[in-house]
C-alpha cells in the first residue's frame, strides 16, 4: 500500500481519485490490480490519522483479502 501525493483532481470521485489535505488517497496494490481508497479526514480525523500511521508502518503489507463482493466491499 502506498499513499498518493496530492494532485489537483476532484477528491470525491473514486474513479479519478486524487488526494488533498482532508481527503488523502491510499492505493492498495493487489494481484488483481489497484484499489483506490479515498479517506475523509474532515469527518473522521483520528481514524484517518490512525489508518495512515498503520499504512506508513507497513502493517498492511502482504495482507490477504478473504472475501470480495464485486463493486461493494472487500473483507
Amino acid at each position: 500500500q502506498k499513499e498518493v501525493a496530492p494532485p489537483s483532481n476532484d477528491p470525491k470521485s473514486a474513479k479519478n481519485a486524487s488526494a488533498d489535505a482532508l481527503h488523502p488517497v491510499v492505493i492498495l496494490d493487489t494481484s488483481l490490480g489497484e484499489i483506490k481508497v479515498v479517506l475523509d479526514k474532515e469527518r473522521a480525523p483520528q481514524t484517518v490519522d490512525n489508518f495512515l500511521a498503520y499504512v506508513a508502518s507497513g502493517f498492511y503489507d502482504q495482507t490477504i483479502f478473504h472475501q470480495v463482493f464485486k463493486g461493494y466491499v472487500v473483507v
